[in-house]
């Protein structure tokens, strides 16, 4: 190698490198791959690889969206979950996409531009994510009361 060739080396910018590893003993090492953090790595991994395997199939779009939501459901580990589309013509949110308990009921209702919580986000583009939901004084319980679900958290 010249000397310019290893004036070129020495001066030159790593962009990858493999990340440290924490100095555990090894019987640790079991521990730390299996936590918390390297779990939910390893689902949003599984998560994009199921995604791109919807992606390439001929789906109707209703059926499209409702293997999303089944993928996000997932993910986030739920019980129920919807995906609500605007129709501009109405002014209302109606649901796209429903799994879950209660889910052929939910279907029927319509919820009015800046009501609710999901109106609300439209309106604000600002997602949001509740908890408890009775400390939340626009979440629409009529719709709650009428299917018979009750949400503990959203987002």
């Amino acid at each position: 190698m010249s000397d310019q060739d290893q004036k070129t080396n020495s001066n030159s910018t790593i962009i990858l490198e493999t990340p440290p590893m924490p100095d555990l003993p090894s019987q640790e090492v079991g521990d730390f791959l299996a936590n918390a953090e390297t779990s939910n790595l390893s689902s949003k991994v599984m998560f994009a690889e199921s995604l791109l395997e919807l992606l390439v199939k001929d789906y109707p779009f209703h059926d499209f969206m409702r293997e999303i939501l089944v993928l996000i459901m997932k993910l986030i580990k739920c019980e129920a979950g919807s995906i609500l589309e605007v129709d501009e013509k109405k002014n209302v949110l109606f649901f796209r996409a429903v799994v879950g308990c209660s889910s052929d009921r939910v279907t029927k209702f319509y919820v009015p531009l800046g009501k609710g919580l999901v109106g609300e986000v439209v309106e604000t583009r600002q997602p949001v994510i509740f908890n408890k939901m009775e400390d939340n004084h626009t979440y629409l319980k009529s719709i709650e009361d009428a299917v018979g679900f009750k949400a503990k958290n959203v987002a």
